[in-house]
């Protein structure tokens, strides 16, 4: 009778249960899928934002069933199918989508009995996507004394910008920016943060509110520092009179700016020019050669390409030409027992 009476209280509690309605019983944050049409994906149209990216279902119906049901049993949808003759790229468009809930499952004995929101709003717009090379001259440095800083290194020279069309036509340039509070003496090695700029050339500030995405937020910077050093530019002159006074000739420019190591600048004193100064080539009608200026290995030019040559003047005021005649011409150092002739007679 036990055993009997045991079974019939089951069977008694599954009819029960099969005819009883649970609760209404609610699944939030039930994920929001938007179908776009054939079109919006053609037109590469995209949503940048809607009000609500999930939703809350409220289900009655027998117990057995609800309480079996999860969050995964159901879909919420919205159609997106916008017209691209509204999308200009001057500015982002809003649209209101209208959900639709559908079961997931085969289980009959339960009903959605709500659903919250029922609509919600998006931002859409055309993608656009570019890319812009990153400028350097928002990082503000200074040095002193015999220090010199060449140009900034980056560890990316450009970046690429996606979002609506109509936030991307507003960025004209991108700029790394970071300020030197004290001069730099030694090598720089800093992480700059990217700054997006208008066609006004003022910076943006609100990259979420545009809905804009960058490659890189901030990049890598080095600034090489090093010592710098003025040396004089000296001529090579050769086969000049005998007694010519070196002030005589002059160089322009008189000296070149270098820089380098301390230890290699300490190596240089001066800098001599390229092939010597012949006076064999001199006269009162030729006194200016141009020689070209090789620097050392181990330091740099401040003036790079600007400045490979130098001009050697030789100053002859004072200096007459004449022009005499030889005819004694005297034997010297003549071999034993050969007989030696001159034949030139006049030079």
């Amino acid at each position: 009778i036990l055993i009997i009476s045991l079974i019939c209280a089951v069977i008694i509690w599954f009819i029960f249960m099969l005819n009883t309605s649970a609760r209404p019983r609610v699944f939030t944050e039930v994920p929001i899928t938007i179908n776009y049409s054939d079109a919006a994906l053609e037109n590469g149209i995209k949503i940048y934002n809607q009000s609500y990216s999930t939703a809350d279902i409220s289900v009655s119906g027998s117990s057995l069933v609800v309480n079996k049901l999860t969050a995964e049993d159901f879909e919420v949808t919205a159609s997106f199918s916008p017209s691209s003759t509204k999308v200009g790229g001057n500015t982002i468009q809003e649209d209101i989508l209208t959900l639709k809930v559908t079961k997931k499952n085969t289980y009959a004995d339960y009903e959605i009995s709500s659903f919250s929101p029922e609509e919600i709003t998006i931002q859409y717009d055309r993608a656009k996507e570019i890319t812009l090379p990153i400028s350097d001259s928002e990082i503000n440095y200074t040095t002193e004394g015999s220090y010199h800083a060449e140009s900034p290194v980056l560890s990316d020279t450009s970046v690429t910008i996606s979002g609506p069309e109509s936030s991307v036509n507003k960025v004209s340039r991108v700029a790394a920016v970071y300020e030197f509070t004290d001069p730099i003496r030694e090598e720089a090695n800093i992480t700059c943060e990217l700054t997006l700029y208008g066609q006004d050339d003022k910076p943006i500030t609100d990259y979420a509110g545009l809905y804009l995405e960058l490659s890189a937020n901030t990049v890598e910077v080095t600034i090489p520092v090093y010592s710098q050093k003025t040396v004089p530019l000296r001529p090579d002159p050769i086969n000049a009179p005998k007694g010519f006074a070196e002030s005589r000739i002059t160089v322009e420019p008189e000296t070149i700016d270098i820089v380098g190591t301390e230890a290699e600048l300490a190596k240089i004193a001066e800098i001599t020019l390229d092939s010597p100064i012949n006076f064999n080539d001199v006269d009162l009608t030729n006194t200016t050669f141009t020689r070209d200026i090789s620097i050392p290995s181990g330091v740099k030019s401040l003036s790079g390409d600007e400045m490979t040559t130098a001009t050697v003047n030789v100053n002859l005021n004072g200096y007459v030409s004449a022009e005499f005649t030889a005819t004694n011409f005297i034997k010297l150092n003549a071999p034993a027992g050969k007989d030696v002739k001159v034949n030139t007679t006049s030079l």
